[in-house]
């Protein structure tokens, strides 16, 4: 049968099956990897605070830098020497200052820009004071530019009255002492950034990257929070990925930031990778057995498909399914002995259909013409003949028309003629004869034929008379070593005497003599005795039933021997 659309737009059992084992593939690589990945994700979260808390710890000493810076100017900025003019002795206080800021260096200058002291160290020139510095507050500078001289130094100014400034030098140095591997958590680098996120120092070797910008992330993460950490994992200067947080300083406006290299995550991927590649070579393999077990699975299916088609069948590959097969394959022949079964009843009974056609067309002939020209007579004796071949079909309709015994053969013949003084007596050993349903329709119109004749003229037709019928084992002359024959024998008793035998023998006599040998089978014996004390019917045959059963017992037991 050709597949339908719709059929086809329907996922296979292969399919399905590789679906199913994918996906629980899958969910087992979900759960044996995500605890791997959620702690890596909380070391990665406990990496981002620590660092965030470090940040915080390096703004503060950056704004405690600048803190001191501002306040040796305000002590100096209070200097009653400066207010009288006396420099000589204001630069001694400056001087006593720049030893108190280490390697820094102080001047004093005028509104024109001019230096007037200078004390403390300066190993290189001054950075230049930049625009708006005369204003009334202190300002904490940037880096100065790569092209301005004083890169070594972070300039502080604080406006002096009447039109001078107080300039500290705050040696970048100190920033980087700030930000030095021993002052870190291990593994960790510090990073301050000016106002303008400039490198001011870093951990480590710095100085190809003092000047440069933040990059857009850091640059992005600095202008929209104060403080945080930047999600996920960054690159730095150098090229390498790391976790960074950030603080910016609440007084300078200078941002402080801590690091961390990427490889701290190291061991926990190097417990994933092992975990997933393992994961993922059980996954293939299960496809692989799913991908074989779907295929055997379809040609099971296959099979079952050719046995409902009615074709050969196949070993299916799975016990279950063969036992399936097994029982479709039983079902499939019970159906055809069924139908085969059907087939052969049909011709059974179109055959037995015509036969019994065939009786009853010989049985209207045979009656009309003893009957002669009166149609009571015919009528009667039809009717009669009729009854007893439905007797007839009703025993062999209830034995299924294979074959019945013979007493119940009898009994029914009878039965019509059986009063309370039973007329008709029957007696013998009886026994066990199985007749064919020929057989036994012949011997119920013989014994038909055999009572209406009584009847009418012999011992059933005065009240003292009455038949002895009796059956048994065939005796006399008859009976051979098989002892496979059986004797019926109807005799008339205290009947009208008989003064000589018939000369016209009618349909009784014709039905006895002629039809009853050839429907009895091979080599029967019929014998009317028409003695003066009443009439005697020998009848010996063999039972078709019991012959057959014979000769299958004996195919039985010479192919058992052989």
């Amino acid at each position: 049968m050709p597949r339908k659309a719709s059929d086809a737009r329907q996922p296979s059992l292969r399919a399905c099956l590789l679906a199913l084992v994918a996906l629980l593939g899958l969910l087992l690589l979900t759960l044996a990897g995500l605890p791997v990945w959620l702690m890596e994700r909380a070391a990665a979260d406990r990496a981002r605070s620590a660092l965030v808390s470090q940040a915080r710890t390096v703004a503060a000493a950056v704004d405690h830098e600048f803190l001191l810076a501002l306040g040796m100017l305000r002590t100096l900025a209070g200097s009653a020497s400066l207010a009288e003019g006396q420099l000589d002795r204001f630069g001694r206080e400056m001087a006593n200052a720049a030893l108190a800021l280490e390697g820094a260096a102080i001047q004093l200058a005028g509104a024109d820009g001019d230096v007037l002291l200078t004390r403390g160290t300066l190993v290189e020139p001054a950075p230049a004071r930049e625009a708006g510095a005369l204003e009334a507050v202190a300002r904490i500078h940037n880096l100065p530019a790569p092209d301005q001289p004083g890169r070594g130094f972070i300039r502080i100014d604080l406006p002096v009255p009447p039109l001078r400034i107080l300039t500290v030098l705050l040696p970048r140095e100190r920033l980087v002492r700030l930000v030095a591997p021993r002052r870190l958590a291990d593994g960790q680098t510090g990073v301050i950034f000016d106002r303008e996120m400039r490198l001011v120092a870093r951990s480590g070797e710095d100085a190809d990257l003092i000047g440069q910008k933040a990059g857009p992330a850091f640059l992005q993460a600095v202008q929209q929070a104060a403080e945080g950490a930047l999600p996920g994992v960054v690159r730095n200067p150098r090229g390498a990925p790391v976790l960074v947080a950030f603080v910016r300083a609440e007084v300078s406006g200078y941002t402080a930031g801590a690091s961390l290299p990427a490889a701290f995550a190291a061991p926990y991927r190097a417990t994933l990778w092992p975990v997933l590649a393992i994961g993922g070579a059980v996954l293939a393999l299960g496809l692989l057995v799913a991908l074989l077990i779907g295929r055997r699975l379809q040609l099971a299916l296959d099979a079952l498909a050719a046995l409902g088609r009615g074709e050969a069948a196949t070993r299916t590959g799975f016990r279950e399914v063969q036992e399936v097969a097994r029982t479709l394959q039983r079902e499939a022949a019970q159906r055809r002995l069924a139908l085969e079964g059907q087939a052969v009843l049909v011709a059974e009974l179109n055959h037995r259909v015509k036969n019994m056609l065939a009786t009853v067309q010989s049985v209207s002939e045979q009656t009309l013409r003893s009957a002669g020209a009166d149609p009571k007579r015919f009528a009667v004796d039809f009717r009669g003949r009729l009854r007893s071949l439905g007797r007839a079909h009703d025993l062999l309709t209830q034995a299924g028309w294979a074959e019945a015994e013979l007493d119940e053969v009898l009994r029914a013949a009878i039965a019509p003629w059986q009063g309370t003084d039973q007329p008709i007596r029957l007696e013998g050993p009886g026994g066990r004869y199985p007749v064919t349903p020929r057989q036994a329709q012949a011997l119920m119109l013989a014994l038909h034929e055999l009572a209406t004749n009584a009847a009418k003229y012999g011992a059933l037709a005065v009240a003292a008379g009455h038949v002895r019928l009796w059956r048994g084992p065939a005796r006399g002359p008859t009976e051979d070593a098989a002892a496979d024959r059986v004797e019926i024998l109807w005799q008339e008793v205290d009947g009208p005497p008989i003064a000589a035998p018939p000369t016209h023998g009618g349909f009784g006599t014709r039905l006895l003599r002629r039809a009853l040998p050839t429907d009895l089978g091979p080599q029967p014996l019929i014998d009317l005795d028409f003695a003066p004390a009443g009439l005697v019917a020998r009848i010996v045959f063999r039972p078709g039933g019991r012959w057959t059963r014979l000769q299958a017992e004996a195919a039985g037991k010479a192919s058992t021997q052989s």
